[in-house]
């Protein structure tokens, strides 16, 4: 087991009462904590810090737990930047624009529906949410809403049923025809898939009645429950959340004495959305009275097309301190341990001893900053434990296959590149899953830079098909390449520019505006923010291959590919280079990098695949592949001594020479 020692804190927020200053935020100044097997194992003063395997020296920045948005909608099409325009102009927001949504939901396929969705989460995880509830409720069909609930299985496992969002429109006069789906055939393909209930209920939705029906027949299916409630106007709603032991009612921004009372005196945790009042321009929920009357109070983006399509919990947190009345560790409370309350979990949203090590280090000295710097690009590194989702449905003829449980982020499958007679790729099958760092080894001309080729578009392939992050490459190439970061073997760039400068560049090419904060923050991660001013010309070798792992980065892509990155390096940039990987995937990007590298493939690669002539020949973890081959005639034939992956690799692909 390997223990990582998380140094030089210079505030850590805990969120556990039994640690630090004993306040609900467990706060401690000049701290450490210990991260063993994906969990905190210790925390305490820096000056009484154990010895561990390694050390991220976090100098002196503030450490907050990762955010919980326990209320999303990501899974949908299409966009309604028009009904904000016309809410602002002055027109009141009714609750009927899902039908838009739905009707844009069910008429694309799966593959761009998957692509929006992880565009969504990759947003999110930036932002710092490293735990997150993601709803159907925008196909209202049967299928549909299975359809919708198998993607949202492949980001998270906190997976909602929304069948009862509103009435779709086949079913405008015949409420009772689709009440009966909903507690029949519908839950019935659904309940497997999820994790939760949750109904609307509100004016224009489903009434109390309607919710009771689809609520307790869903509590009757193993499914536990949530509820929309008292968004639009006054009702019964909160109360019947309470009544249920709904984990969680959500929205609440007309409430009067009794349903305060009623939450204070529950379980069931008040889930505020300030990001869907700010877009309706609607008032604000009663945080202020929740909180005083003794409830629990969780913030979440409500990321959905319509009333919110936020995916910035730090903006959530300022609207929070700004509108509603919480102080800035109120509001952080609520975004992370009240987040976890909501979505009953006990490992996350704190970092106290046993909690699943999932935290945000920010550009920042204390955690207030969250509110004080509104819009500020502030989590420099999140690290997130993130337990396996449900599996995706991938079948692999022959070669690689991402681990089970996990969604693959690429899918090359039957790869063939040819240049004229010469066929450079023959039949190849990759997988990637999130997080996954790849290794693909092979001798010189073995098919490596082909198949990164075809993967960037760069050459069309005779047959295959590849899809990165959900989108078909060859059909929607720019869409793919926009996942997509590359570092190759050598960069070049315009000698006379700054670093910052290069970063601002590339970061508009992407669409991706930096201000002069943001593209600090970048090179720091990186230790180059003091070399911001510097012409690319005058950095050494390692730094211009820092650098350039910014520049690939600069627009968060879900896969980046690495030419033999570390190719020339001194072996203290190499490490520094293999360390900023491990940052990457820390972030939720999967990585595949080609390396003639043996140390490198053990020290960073979760799986290596060894192609040779243009075939895949062996695939599996670096450890795994040495004791799958010990015994073979080939490798025992080069191997002097105690086999090694190199004797592997070369066994395998034959001893002499290539050019």
């Amino acid at each position: 087991m390997t223990s990582t020692l998380v140094a030089n804190v210079g505030e850590l927020t805990t969120n556990d009462p039994t640690l630090g200053d004993g306040t609900a935020l467990g706060r401690l100044i000049a701290a450490a904590f210990v991260v063993e097997d994906g969990r905190v194992a210790w925390v305490g003063p820096a000056s009484a810090a154990p010895a561990c395997d390694r050390r991220l020296d976090v100098a002196g920045a503030a450490v907050v737990p990762g955010f919980v948005d326990s209320h999303t909608h990501l899974v949908f099409a299409g966009e309604r930047s028009d009904e904000f325009e016309a809410r602002l102009a002055g027109r009141p927001y009714d609750g009927g624009g899902i039908a838009r949504t739905v009707a844009a939901t069910r008429a694309v396929g799966t593959d761009e529906l998957r692509a929006g969705v992880a565009a969504r989460v990759r947003a999110l995880r930036a932002g710092g949410v490293t735990t997150l509830e993601v709803k159907s409720g925008y196909e209202l069909t049967t299928e549909g809403e299975a359809r919708d609930l198998e993607l949202a299985r492949q980001v998270t496992e906190q997976v909602t049923w929304l069948g009862a969002h509103t009435v779709p429109p086949e079913y405008a006069h015949d409420r009772a025809g689709y009440l009966a789906l909903l507690t029949g055939p519908m839950l019935e393909r659904c309940a497997p898939l999820a994790r939760w209930a949750d109904v609307f209920c509100d004016v224009g939705a489903f009434d109390l009645d309607e919710a009771r029906a689809v609520l307790e027949a869903a509590r009757s299916r193993g499914l536990g429950l949530r509820l929309h409630a008292n968004q639009l106007a006054h009702g019964g709603a909160v109360r019947l959340a309470v009544e249920l032991g709904a984990a969680s009612a959500d929205h609440l921004t007309h409430l009067d004495d009794g349903d305060v009372e009623a939450l204070a005196g529950s379980s069931t945790v008040a889930t505020l959305l300030p990001g869907a009042e700010f877009s309706t321009r609607s008032a604000y929920a009663p945080a202020r009275r929740l909180l005083d009357a003794g409830a629990t109070v969780a913030l979440s983006t409500d990321c959905n097309p319509g009333t919110s399509y936020v995916t910035s919990m730090t903006f959530v947190i300022a609207l929070a301190v700004r509108e509603m009345g919480l102080t800035c560790d109120e509001a952080l409370w609520a975004a992370t341990r009240g987040g976890a309350r909501a979505l009953r979990l006990d490992d996350v949203g704190h970092l106290g001893v046993g909690a699943r090590a999932d935290f945000l280090v920010l550009d920042a000295p204390r955690a207030a900053h969250l509110a004080y710097r509104p819009g500020a690009d502030l989590v420099t590194t999140h690290v997130a434990t993130v337990p396996e989702p449900a599996p995706a449905s991938v079948t692999a003829r022959r070669g690689t296959a991402a681990p089970a449980g996990r969604a693959p982020t690429l899918e090359v499958r039957d790869l063939v590149v040819a240049y004229g007679d010469h066929v450079a790729v023959d039949g190849v099958d990759l997988a990637i899953a999130a997080g996954e760092i790849l290794g693909l080894l092979g001798p010189n001309g073995a098919g490596k830079t082909s198949t990164l080729s075809a993967i960037e578009g760069l050459v069309r392939p005779r047959r295959g098909s590849v899809v990165v992050d959900g989108v078909d490459a060859l059909g929607h190439p720019s869409a793919a390449r926009a996942r997509l970061g590359v570092q190759l073997q050598a960069n070049s760039f315009s000698p006379d520019l700054t670093l910052a400068q290069i970063v601002r560049l590339f970061g508009g090419l992407y669409g991706v505006r930096l201000s002069a904060e943001a593209v600090r923050a970048r090179l720091r991660e990186v230790g180059l923010d003091e070399e911001a001013g510097r012409g690319w010309k005058h950095l050494s070798g390692g730094q211009q291959q820092r650098l350039s792992l910014v520049v690939a980065m600069v627009h968060q892509p879900a896969l980046l590919l690495l030419d033999e990155p570390t190719a020339g390096l001194d072996p203290q940039a190499r490490r520094q280079l293999w360390g900023r990987i491990d940052q990457v995937r820390a972030r939720g990007a999967s990585v595949l990098l080609t390396t003639h590298s043996m140390e490198e493939a053990q020290s960073v690669c979760d799986r290596v695949a060894i192609i040779d002539h243009g075939r895949l020949l062996a695939e599996a973890p670096p450890g795994e592949l040495v004791e799958r081959y010990r015994d073979d005639a080939r490798v025992r034939a080069v191997a002097r001594g105690e086999v090694t992956l190199e004797d592997v690799f070369i066994g395998l692909t034959g001893s002499d020479l290539r050019e």
